[in-house]
């Protein structure tokens, strides 16, 4: 098969296509190839600064004595001490070694600048900074307004800058002086060497008089540069306000480390600061307070006179006054004025802290601790407490604290209210005090011995494991009960428990039982007056030979028509005879004792009644006893 060649418009978008990929690459090309030779060429500049220091430190006696004096060396110097080996710029040609210099140049007292000077042949198009061919510039000064009047008691702010001249300005100075009839003063400025940071100097002139400003400027060559302005003239009136007083815009004022007519605490400082036409000025100063609890005032006293320049006035942090202060001041001409009075309070010394508590004793509920602040009263001239929350309060005595301990756990602690603060910032933790919150009830157990006698029941109580301990405790052996008694553990807190004995007591309870043989040891009449309807007709006694033909032994059948019931008169066996005798004085009462079972279960073996002795004999019959 024949090849096909591509047609003329293929070939033509082809090339154009390739021309617009060309050109897109080559300022990227370009942007890259300028970055890699300046980043070398600056690097060589960087071994060849560093390489110069090395030199000056080997030879110190070489390093300028006076501020704005240089010293150089130059690079065939280097190469020669074999400081730095040979030098190529990016295409390989040789540095300029004869004609090229490093510089350091003595910008302040403590500092000096190292710049360079350097025929770096293609590398010179690439180097900022490069002083080479540049030794005779001089940086430009300007005054920003050159010369003037003041008007309305206003300053003059003076902007001092700098035209570099494509020479970096190193270092600057300016000075201010005052023209008089005797010749011009220095009365200010910054009289030494400062670096400069590329921002411009402000001068702001505020006294009276006619003044002028020299101005001084370093370079990175070391040359000098300077320049005088024209002359300021500022007049001032002793101005008044309104009231009366000194305008403190254009004459004098005070100021304070401590907001004015506020409490506060710590070292007050007063600074006192003159403007315009004010030449001198006295400061009086009266104070007033308590001093060990004796009152101290102090009258207006001159602290300062006749002073000429600001000042400061400074109350330690050990005094604790109200300072009331005032300024006259004078203008050169004798008029003068006083200031307002400015008034600051001083308090340096903690209020006090009484702690109390809603529950000072063991208790069960929830306690509120307060802390009562007290800032002396009216025995001090103070900042007063400051209340901090909703806790109530009385006069002088602020509650400024509570701190509530809530009776969700047994707790036997110490607590405080917390920090109590008076109005100047002063602070006082105030005392811990005890808490004893106790919620859990006391344990108690009551229990009989079973032991029953005519003089009455006997048993014990028992109480333990209370946290706050008992205010009452019941514990320990109880005899002679005639009745039920409930006995109750109460601890220190107010909690709680009872228990009760049970006394199984005729006269007490129901379904209870005796036995018949508890008659059948006492005296003939130890169950006088006690009936008992017959349910049974057999009856035995423990003593055979206490039986008779006649009678059903112990019993007496009876018959009680009116009552509906069949009944026994009751029968005393003895033990030291065959007879038995019959129990007077038995008047029949419906159902008083009937025989039968224990109510849980059993025949009943044991019992006790009124008047009878203790069960101790046994029967092989028993009597069920009931009460109504």
């Amino acid at each position: 098969m024949k090849n096909k060649g591509f047609t003329l418009l293929e070939l033509l978008i082809t090339v154009t296509i390739m021309g617009v990929l060309t050109g897109a690459a080559i300022p990227a090309t370009t942007d890259a190839l300028k970055k890699s030779r300046v980043e070398y060429c600056e690097a060589n500049i960087d071994l060849v600064t560093a390489s110069a220091r090395d030199y000056f430190k080997d030879h110190f006696s070489l390093f300028p004595k006076q501020v704005g004096d240089t010293s150089e060396v130059s690079l065939e110097e280097l190469h020669n001490s074999k400081y730095i080996d040979n030098i190529y710029d990016y295409n390989k040609e040789e540095i300029n070694y004869k004609d090229s210099k490093i510089k350091v140049v003595r910008s302040t007292l403590n500092n000096y600048e190292y710049t360079y000077s350097i025929d770096y042949k293609n590398c010179n198009n690439y180097l900022k900074g490069n002083l080479y061919q540049k030794t005779d510039v001089k940086a430009f000064i300007l005054f920003t307004p050159n010369g003037g009047s003041n008007s309305d008691n206003k300053d003059i702010n003076v902007n001092i800058t700098f035209d570099d001249k494509g020479v970096k300005v190193l270092s600057y100075k300016y000075e201010i002086y005052k023209v008089t009839d005797k010749g011009n003063i220095l009365v200010g400025g910054i009289t030494n060497y400062k670096d400069y940071k590329d921002k411009d100097i402000n001068v702001k002139l505020n006294m009276m008089g006619t003044y002028f400003i020299k101005a001084y400027a370093i370079n990175a060559t070391g040359n000098l540069s300077e320049k005088q302005s024209s002359n300021y003239t500022l007049k001032y009136v002793l101005k008044t306000g309104s009231d009366g007083k000194c305008d403190p815009k254009s004459t004098i004022y005070i100021s304070s480390n401590k907001e004015e007519n506020v409490w506060s605490n710590g070292e007050f400082k007063f600074n006192i600061k003159k403007i315009g036409s004010v030449s001198s000025y006295d400061v009086l100063v009266s104070k007033e307070g308590y001093n060990n609890n004796v009152y101290y005032k102090e009258p207006f006293i001159t602290k300062i006179s006749k002073a000429t320049s600001d000042k400061t006035l400074t109350s330690p942090s050990s005094e604790s006054f109200i300072y009331t202060i005032y300024i006259v001041a004078y203008d050169e001409y004798g008029n003068s004025c006083t200031t307002r009075e400015y008034k600051y309070y001083q308090d340096n010394i903690p209020p006090k802290c009484t702690t109390t508590s809603s529950h000072p004793n063991w208790t069960n509920k929830t306690v509120t601790l307060t802390g009562a602040c007290d800032d002396f009263g009216a025995l001090q001239i103070s900042s007063k407490c400051k209340v901090l929350d909703s806790c109530s309060y009385d006069g002088a005595k602020n509650t400024s604290i509570c701190n509530v301990i809530n009776n969700d756990t047994n707790i036997n602690s110490y607590f405080t209210p917390g920090v109590i603060y008076d109005n100047a910032g002063n602070r006082t933790m105030c005392d811990n005090i005890w808490v004893g919150i106790d919620i859990v009830n006391p344990t108690i157990t009551c229990s009989a011995n079973g032991s029953w006698n005519a003089s009455g029941a006997s048993g014990s109580v028992a109480a333990s494991d209370d946290f706050s301990g008992f205010g009452t405790n019941p514990k320990g052996t109880k005899t002679g009960l005639k009745s039920t008694t409930k006995y109750t553990a109460i601890d220190k807190a107010g909690n709680s428990s009872s228990c009760s004995l049970r006394v199984k007591s005729a006269t007490e309870y129901r379904n209870h039982t005796r036995s018949w043989n508890t008659c059948l040891t006492g005296s003939p009449n130890a169950c006088q007056g006690e009936n008992v309807t017959k349910t049974k007709t057999t009856r035995s006694c423990k003593y055979e030979t206490h039986r008779t033909s006649s009678h059903t032994p112990g019993c007496k059948t009876v018959s009680n028509t009116a009552n509906g019931v069949w009944s026994e008169k009751c029968y005393v066996c003895h033990n030291s005879t065959t007879t038995y005798q019959e129990w007077s004085n038995c008047a029949y009462r419906k159902n008083t004792c009937q025989e039968g079972w224990n109510p849980w279960g059993g025949w009943s073996g044991w019992g006790f009644g009124n008047n009878c002795a203790s069960d101790t004999c046994e029967a092989e019959s028993r009597l069920t006893y009931q009460t109504y």
